[in-house]
Formats: structure tokens, sequence, C-alpha cells
């Protein structure tokens, strides 16, 4: 192996088999040196010399006394040419282990996921590396190599085997964060990764993590309650922080929230008549529900009265806590009392005794600007006594007009009568033509009663009259 080769072929013959080895003394001296040999089809193929090989390097005499190597050059013949015979050794590579993973070389001819094989130069070095799958692990080398750094060189001086041990990652451990409630309050916890709705679910595991997880826990108590706090791995009152680097308990403790004063609100009636007395909130209905009560709030509730006479009676007023006839409006930041005052309304008055009747019969004639009678009153339950004219208006065709009503004021005595008036402005009038009339309605309010004036009873009447120019 590497041998100079002088004067001829016939040693080289010897050394190779076969085939004989032809050189270029121009080609020697190369870096790297490659020859040619002839193979036995008389085609040629590059033989790369490795970078040890005795062989690198031929000269002429007259070239310098060494080779690349700086290795005396043997006597001063030309040398022919030279090539390097090496042996191959082969390479086994395996995997093993109940992990997944594969080995590959840094010169890329080797991938192996089970087991795999190529055969190197004597002297050649092989770098292996590990490639490791998703949920398995490196566990080291043996054979050619050993121990668990990831990279392993092979020297190829003969047969190699290499195995790669490959396990499966064990899942990392749990840690269980248990949350109860207590207290005689209820409430729900929640937790910012979701895991905990306390409520329904306490409980959720969390893996081993570097850093560990943090789980922020919040309480919110219900409707009637109060959060207390935390006891067990948390404290205080606001949220609870718990680092899950091993197994967690926390109690999250709720109260019930004691009940805000009450203020009565308490309804009676008096006097000679009847009736009702509800309210707005609906917790009066006097009749039969006469009190109520009412939190303290911020503001105070503000509850309406409302008073409704029955039939025969009238509504004569608040007394207590209100007065006045209206609503009675109380404001329950306190205990409250009302009365609500009834009395008896006098024998209605018939409809015979209050009359109210035409002037005189048929149409009645009227001018621009005048007045003239229009109705008049009698009344036989007085004394009696003309209020108002709530209506005094004139329709002619499909337009009414508005009339001016005049009457005497004061009461009367039963017998007596009053007659009531209308004044016709202009434009009335020259609405009204000639064969067309017009018909004029009275609406009046009248009071009657005994002479003291008490039960008096407000009534109504209306008469309509024709009218004609």
């Amino acid at each position: 192996e590497g041998a100079n080769l002088v004067g001829d072929t016939t040693g080289c013959e010897a050394a190779t088999g076969p085939a004989p080895i032809t050189g270029d003394p121009g080609f020697d001296g190369l870096d790297p040196v490659e020859v040619q040999r002839l193979g036995t089809d008389e085609s040629t193929f590059v033989v790369p010399l490795a970078s040890n090989s005795p062989a690198r390097g031929a000269a002429l005499d007259e070239w310098p006394e060494t080779d690349q190597r700086g290795a005396p050059r043997p006597g001063t013949a030309a040398d022919l040419g030279a090539v390097q015979y090496y042996e191959k050794f082969p390479l086994t590579v395996e995997t093993v282990g109940n992990g997944e993973g594969e080995v590959f070389s840094d010169r890329g001819d080797i991938l192996c996921g089970d087991a795999c094989e190529d055969s190197y130069p004597d002297g050649e070095t092989i770098t292996l590396r590990p490639r490791v799958f998703s949920g398995s692990a490196f566990v080291g080398w043996s054979g050619a190599c050993s121990g668990s750094d990831p990279v392993c060189e092979v020297t190829m001086d003969e047969a190699r085997t290499v195995t790669a041990t490959f396990s499966v990652v064990p899942p990392a451990p749990e840690y269980t964060l248990s949350v109860s409630k207590a207290g005689t309050g209820s409430g729900t916890v929640t937790s910012n990764t979701g895991g905990i709705d306390c409520g329904a679910t306490c409980e959720a595991d969390f893996p081993e993590a570097d850093p560990a997880t943090v789980v922020t826990l919040t309480a919110t108590p219900n409707l009637g309650a109060t959060f207390e706090g935390w006891s067990g791995a948390c404290s205080g009152s606001g949220t609870c922080q718990v680092t899950m680097n091993r197994a967690r308990d926390v109690v999250a403790n709720f109260s019930v929230l004691p009940a805000p004063p009450e203020y009565t609100l308490s309804v009676s009636k008096a006097g000679t008549g009847s009736g009702t007395v509800t309210s707005n909130t609906g917790g009066i209905d006097c009749g039969a529900t006469c009190e109520a009560d009412f939190p303290e709030a911020d503001p105070a509730t503000v509850v309406t009265l409302t008073a409704t006479p029955n039939l025969g009676a009238t509504f004569e007023g608040w007394s207590g806590a209100c007065s006045g006839s209206g609503t009675c409006q109380v404001t329950m930041n306190r205990a409250r009392d009302v009365v609500a005052n009834f009395s008896v309304l006098p024998a209605p008055i018939e409809q015979g005794e209050i009359r109210i009747r035409k002037a005189r019969p048929g149409p009645i004639k009227v001018g621009p600007d005048r007045t003239v009678d229009i109705a008049k009153v009698t009344c036989s339950a007085g004394p009696c006594e003309i209020e108002s004219i709530r209506t005094a208006q004139v329709r002619i065709g499909s337009k009414i007009y508005r009339a001016e009503a005049v009457f005497q004021s004061g009461s009367f005595p039963a017998g007596e009568s009053r007659t009531i008036q209308i004044r016709i402005p202009k434009v009335l009038f020259d609405s009204l033509k000639p064969r067309k009339s017009g018909i004029a309605a009275i609406y009046v309010v009248l009071t009657a009663g005994n002479s003291e004036g008490d039960g008096k009873e407000k009534v109504f009447r209306s008469v309509k009259v024709g009218l004609k120019r």
C-alpha cells in the first residue's frame, strides 16, 4: 500500500492483481493527489488517496528530493505513479428502547430508524448524532460509543457497531387544586385557567411545570350573602393566587348578610263612610291588608297611597303622615301611620228636584250681540246654586260656535227659579241663514243641599234650544 512505483509496472501488477495501474508524472504532486485505475473492462475511475496515504506525491529526479509529506524520495529514478489500496470496514447502527428516535451522520450517509449499515475506509472518522421524537428522550450510546453525550465519533479501524437507546418520557406529575366552600352564606369560586367553576367543578389537576402554574381564584357571593375571606392555601378577602408546585386546598368562606331594618307603614280608616286604600308598591290593599314593612334603603322607598270611596261615600282627606284629599306620598325612612277619612253621602237628589227647561217654546229668535233668555232652572231640593256653565255652544250645520252664558250667581231657595241667558256674537248671528236655524246646548253645574250647607250634592243638567234669525 502506498508504494512508490519505479521503472515499470511489474511490481504494481503483483501488488494490485489483474488490473494494472497507470500514472501520469505530470499529474503527480497535486494536493489532494488522485490517480486513475484501469478497470478490467478497460474503463477508468478515480481513486482518492487518504490524507495519511504514503503514496501522496511523486516527482522526477530533478524535482525536490522529498515528497509532499517531507519524506525522501527513493533514488533518482522517475516515479511512474502510485496508488493506495485500502480495506473498508462496516459500521452498523441500531436503535433500541421503548422510545422513538433515529440516528444520523454529519456527512448524511446514515439515517437509521431501527437499524442500518454502511462501510468506510480504514481510519475514517464518522460522527453520529441522535434525533429524538416527541414524547421520547435519548438515553445514551453503547457499543463503539458510550455515555449520553449526543455526539458519537467512531474511528473505522475495524468493524464497528453503535447502539442508540431511546426511552419514553413519563408524563409530568400532576398536582390537584381542591376548592371548598364554608359558612352560612353561598357563592361561587372561579379560576382564571378555567379549570375551577365551583359551583359544580371544585377540583382541577395541574401538571408539573417550570415555572409552576399560578392559578388565580375569584370568589363571588350570591344575593343575600357576603364573602368573608379565604382559608387553607390562601388568606385575605381579595383574589387568591396559588402556585401549583404541590397539591393545594383552598376554602372560600361565605356568610349570610343580616337583613336590613324594616319600617312599618300602617293605614287606618276613619269617619262615617267606607272605602279602600291601595299603594303603588302593592304592599297595601286596605280593604284587608292595612300594614306593610319596607326595608331600609338608600334612597328610602317612597310609597304612594290612593283612597277610593265606596258607593254612597266620599273621601274627605288624609290625616297622620299625610294631609289633603289627593294621593298620599310617604317616605319610608321610619315607621309611618296614615289615616284615610271617609264620610257617608246624603241621599241623592232626584231628577225632578232640579230641572232645566227652555225659556219658552219653539225656536228662540236672536240678534247680533244681543243677550236672550235661553233656559230656566227650578229647584225643589233647595237651597240651590248655579255653580258654573260647563258648556255653552251653538251648532250650525257641521260647525260649532262657543257662546257666552250669563246667569245670576248666589243661592236661591226651593220653589224659585233662575234664568240663564246667552249672548250671540255677530259671527254666530251671520252664520244663521234664513230658513236655517241653529241649536244651542247648555250644560249647567249646580249644587243643592240643606240650608246649613252640609251634605251638598253637585248635579249636572243640560238643555238644547233652537235658534233662528
